[in-house]
């Protein structure tokens, strides 16, 4: 057995293999190497050369100052445009920052009294260090709807250093503050520029008769809303006024345009003034005198009805380029259609006679170039440049429009465009815009009498997704080819203008036969644009061959959809220094 054994299990000897030789190095790593080579000595010439720049840390006091100066300048202009959008999100000690970059900055920062001169009113604390280290320069003071009542007492204190004064009275942090306000806006502010009072919510806070004791010399722009006004208005004594804001208050009685005309008296210096909702009646309708505002440049109003308005126009005297933009709403006394057509009648006659105060007998020299309607309700306006077109109406490209009416009724923007166009001098326009939901209460003896007074338009672009008389207006018959509807027109855009089954109810359709009918008759168009209309090749071929040149466009990046927010943002350009 066990030589059986032995022969099953032999002993093998076992060789491990022998190792590769080094594997030869890639010619990747050579040319790393030969670069890195290449790049030693331009490395070590800069390790032992000298920074020539100097860091700003090192620079000398006096201008490490004036920079730092003129940054927290830029901010403050800044800042104050931005408590005309929105005070509650206005930071006052933002650009303080500044303070925590090195000891060097810190030191020089809190030496420097401008730095200090806009308060922060959420913490007493810091309100009094700011004002000890602001020591005797104007301050900028701006609360939000929670201040905290010792931080604005301490600020209301320096009521004589304060030049911007900013001030929301809100429900929650009504305690107090009210009572702050009666005692400083009763004493003389002689370095006050800028007041704003906001009152949120349920506020009975009523207006100091006269305000900071009739001694306010340097006062130029004054918002009040929100808050309780007495009647007559005596409050301003101030000469010196440019900017004056109205918004929705309370009085015991109506505020009349009598009212508000005899504070206008007080204001000869006046260059902007906003209406908002302000005015609930017409007082006496012989106001025995016309206002003067010379220098006025902007009138924005909204929540008055067209009758008020013209009431008011009747008795101002403004420089004939003033920018005009009426928001307006119905007359509590005329709800009914031919009440409210006669109160925008009014209104247009009142604005035409305005006009015709320039002294001028040849309309074209009046600022006026564009011609716009817009939206459901009817939105009317007339704007200085030669064509506004939907890419350019964005807030950053606007030159605004110099007269701007929004009617506020129930009614077609047809009888709106009518009477508008019935008063206003028109010889001076040279683009029209049409863009409306609905313009089929406008008949074709309306079209007609409204392209009358157009008569050196050489630019059209509609946009019409519904029914529309236009196309059979501007179409020629035989006894009105010598003398046609809007003989200068060289233009015209048709902006999404859908396609119909229908072959004989077609807009697009009407509007290609009628451009081509003009040119029949030796009114030919230079160019013709179709923006987004789906319209057949083939039937452009016949305006072609007559010598239009028809491009088809898509729509601009930027297309106008009516602007909802136009009146904020109009008011808060409209106080803008």
């Amino acid at each position: 057995m066990d030589n059986e054994c032995d022969s099953v299990w032999t002993a093998v000897e076992i060789h491990p293999p022998s190792a590769s030789p080094p594997a030869p190095r890639s010619l990747s790593v050579k040319a790393i190497g030969v670069e890195f080579e290449k790049i030693q000595h331009p490395a070590a010439v800069l390790e032992g050369a000298e920074n020539s720049q100097q860091g700003i840390s090192l620079l000398p006091t006096e201008l490490l100052t004036g920079i730092l100066l003129s940054v927290v300048t830029s901010e403050q202009r800044r800042a104050q445009h931005m408590i005309d959008v929105s005070p509650n999100h206005y930071d006052c000690s933002r650009w303080l920052a500044v303070s925590q970059v090195c000891c060097y900055w810190r030191e020089i920062v809190l030496g420097c009294a401008e730095m200090w001169r806009c308060l922060f009113l959420g913490n007493p604390t810091m309100t009094a260090e700011m004002v000890s280290r602001s020591m005797g320069v104007p301050l900028i003071v701006v609360s939000d709807e929670n201040p905290h009542r010792e931080a604005v007492e301490l600020a209301l204190n320096q009521i004589s250093r304060i030049q911007i004064l900013n001030i929301t009275i809100a429900d929650r942090a009504r305690v107090g503050i009210e009572e702050l306000l009666d005692q400083q806006l009763s004493t003389a502010a002689p370095e006050l520029r800028w007041l704003a009072i906001q009152g949120y919510g349920v506020s009975n806070w009523t207006v100091p008769a006269i305000l900071f004791g009739g001694i306010a010399p340097n006062l130029q722009r004054l918002r009040l809303s929100g808050c309780k006004l007495a009647l007559p208005l005596p409050f301003l004594q101030c000469q010196s006024l440019t900017h004056f804001e109205l918004a929705p208050c309370y009085t015991d009685e109506q505020l009349t345009v009598s009212a508000l005309l005899s504070l206008f008296e007080q204001m000869p210096h006046l260059q902007r003034l906003v209406l908002h909702s302000a005015c609930d009646g017409f007082g006496d309708p012989a106001f025995p005198r016309t206002v003067e505002l010379p220098h006025l440049s902007k009138i924005h109003t909204k929540g008055h009805s067209s009758r008020i308005m013209a009431n008011l126009m009747y008795r101002l005297s403004f420089p004939h380029d003033c920018i005009i933009a009426f928001d307006c709403t119905h007359s509590s006394d005329h709800a009914d259609f031919p009440g409210a057509n006669e109160d925008l009648s009014a209104l247009c006659h009142s604005i035409a006679t305005h006009l015709s105060s320039a002294g001028t007998t040849d309309c074209r020299a009046l600022p006026y170039r564009s011609l716009q309607l817009w939206g459901t309700y009817p939105r009317i306006r007339i704007w200085g440049t030669d064509d506004v077109d939907d890419k350019d109406v964005v807030y950053d490209a606007w030159d605004e429009p110099r007269i701007a009416l929004l009617l506020r009724h129930t009614f077609s923007p047809g009888w709106g465009l009518c009477t508008f166009t019935k008063f206003l001098p028109l010889d001076c326009i040279v683009s029209v815009s049409l863009q409306a939901d609905d313009t089929s209460g406008i008949s074709v003896d309306e079209w007609k009498v409204i392209c009358a007074r157009l008569s050196r338009v050489r630019l059209l672009r509609v946009f019409f997704p519904g029914k529309s008389t236009l196309p059979a207006a501007l179409t020629l018959s035989r006894e009105e080819r010598q003398y046609p509807l809007l003989p200068a027109l060289e233009i015209v855009i048709l902006q999404q203008i859908p396609l119909s089954e229908d072959e004989t109810d077609c807009m697009l359709r009407q509007f290609l036969d009628c451009i081509q009918a003009r040119a029949s008759c030796g009114h030919r168009l230079r160019e013709l644009r179709l923006r987004n209309c789906g319209v057949d090749p083939v039937r452009l071929i016949g305006l072609q061959d007559q010598g239009i040149n028809v491009v088809a466009e898509p729509l601009p990046t930027r297309s106008n959809e009516d602007e909802y927010d136009f009146w904020e943002m109009r008011r808060a350009s409209s106080l803008r220094v």
